[in-house]
């Protein structure tokens, strides 16, 4: 998992890195997420690029209104929670 917050993007918070993990990432998880910050909308144009997995995670998810992306109507508590169940 990486945390990314919406904040001024240099390499002192070692944006050129998430750049380089973004590109090759093959599943993006979204969680808690009103998709209105830059960073968010970054991390989703690598993951519609990538045509990688796309996750929201909310229990008032956002309706991207975009194919693939499966919508998960739960605290993230939850979801992570139920991914260590399916580990």
């Amino acid at each position: 998992f990486v945390l990314l917050f919406d904040e001024y993007y240099t390499d002192l918070y070692r944006m050129t890195e998430a750049e380089r993990w973004m590109a090759r990432a093959q599943r993006f998880v979204f969680m808690g997420t009103s998709f209105s910050v830059n960073i968010t909308n970054i991390a989703l144009r690598f993951a519609l690029t990538n045509e990688a997995e796309i996750d929201v995670v909310d229990p008032n998810p956002i309706d991207l209104g975009l194919e693939h992306v499966e919508y998960h109507r739960m605290s993230a508590q939850d979801y992570v929670a139920m991914m260590i169940g399916n580990a």
